[in-house]
């Protein structure tokens, strides 16, 4: 692929219609991946995805005779170790793409969810900004520094990725994470209230999953 995109938009076949990032945000310098069966989503979306990637089982076989013209298709075999956004995640690494969006309503099976998070993790691990979106939350990995800007009101859950992870200081959030450490077998971070347009980590170790619902 000779274009450079800055930001990439996986559409899996478990997208929602109306993401919390909406869809009319998506530019031209913006590259659309149809993951496997997200080819239908995007026709129901109107829209033109670059990149068709996957091994085809949950795309209705009527849809593939009408690949769009100019839809580079990258088709793996069924019995392969990746999942299908595990490949279209590599695929964004490789184009050096900075920005990934994982559009996903999280209502299908719970371990292919928890896979998305393990995609969030490869692309941290890259030094690739990644977001997991639904209809009403936005799910990210955190590390060092961090200023978010979620509407005051929405919750946000923090959890340990790592087996520890040590918050110096916070600010815009109702309970302040102030010298606090989060294991990752316990569950003390989650639903903490925004009540500042701007929310600022300061994680001095580890990895933090933040797990916003917009209010």
């Amino acid at each position: 692929m000779s274009e450079k995109y800055l930001r990439a938009w996986l559409i899996t076949p478990f997208s929602p219609l109306e993401p919390v990032i909406p869809y009319d945000s998506i530019t031209e310098t913006d590259l659309v991946i149809a993951v496997d069966g997200g080819l239908e989503i995007c026709r129901e979306l109107n829209l033109s995805p670059r990149v068709l990637i996957g091994d085809m089982d949950s795309l209705p076989r009527g849809l593939r005779t009408v690949i769009p013209d100019g839809c580079e298709n990258i088709i793996y075999r069924s019995e392969k170790n990746e999942t299908d956004t595990q490949l279209a995640v590599e695929y964004c690494l490789e184009q050096g793409i900075g920005e990934i969006i994982i559009c996903n309503n999280l209502e299908g099976r719970f371990d292919h969810a928890l896979a998305l998070v393990q995609n969030l993790l490869q692309a941290h691990r890259n030094g690739i900004s990644a977001k997991l979106v639904s209809s009403s939350q936005i799910i990210s990995v955190l590390s060092g520094s961090v200023c978010l800007s979620y509407p005051a009101g929405s919750l946000l859950s923090l959890l340990a990725v790592t087996e520890k992870a040590e918050f110096a200081a916070s600010s815009g959030l109702k309970y302040p994470l102030d010298n606090l450490t989060l294991y990752n077998w316990q569950s003390r971070g989650i639903s903490n209230v925004a009540t500042e347009p701007e929310q600022v980590l300061d994680i001095v170790s580890g990895l933090v999953l933040a797990v916003s619902t917009l209010r």
